[in-house]
């Protein structure tokens, strides 16, 4: 079965559960040369270079090398953005507990065009993709984008 754009498992109970983390938009930690972490209004990787990171960490200095403070659209967007690439979709309920907004009066053109379409639907309290809008879902998720 699909169960994310570009990833396939043999039934549910095989999917990968570490990608799910991404998907989800669950916070992580990385430690380490390259990695990378996400907190919810943050983002930051650590210096590729192993022998630089050591250098800096041996020293007491930061080891960051990128860091990155996400506003509220942004954090939006990428929720909606990793929602759209599972067969879950977006969890609507989620949605609005995290933002304490609406999805459907944020997005209410967008949400509205697909499922016309044929390209979405809401089903069990979930926006998602049909099968159609999976296969183009990097044309459909940039109108989820606020400029």
């Amino acid at each position: 079965i699909m169960y994310e754009v570009s990833n396939y498992a043999r039934g549910e109970r095989y999917y990968s559960r570490h990608n799910s983390k991404y998907w989800d938009h669950t916070p992580y930690l990385g430690f380490g040369p390259s990695a990378h972490s996400y907190w919810p209004e943050e983002r930051w990787s650590n210096i590729r270079s192993a022998r630089g990171y050591n250098q800096k960490a041996h020293a007491g200095e930061p080891t960051v090398s990128f860091q990155e403070q996400l506003g509220t659209e942004t954090r939006m967007f990428e929720t909606v953005m990793l929602g759209l690439r599972t067969r879950r979709g977006v969890d609507l309920k989620r949605f609005a507990k995290h933002f304490k907004n609406d999805f459907g009066a944020i997005f209410r053109p967008q949400t509205e065009k697909l499922i016309r379409e044929g390209f979405a639907r809401i089903e069990d309290n979930h926006f998602r993709l049909t099968a159609k809008g999976l296969m183009i879902c990097d044309e459909i998720i940039p109108h989820f984008h606020h400029d």
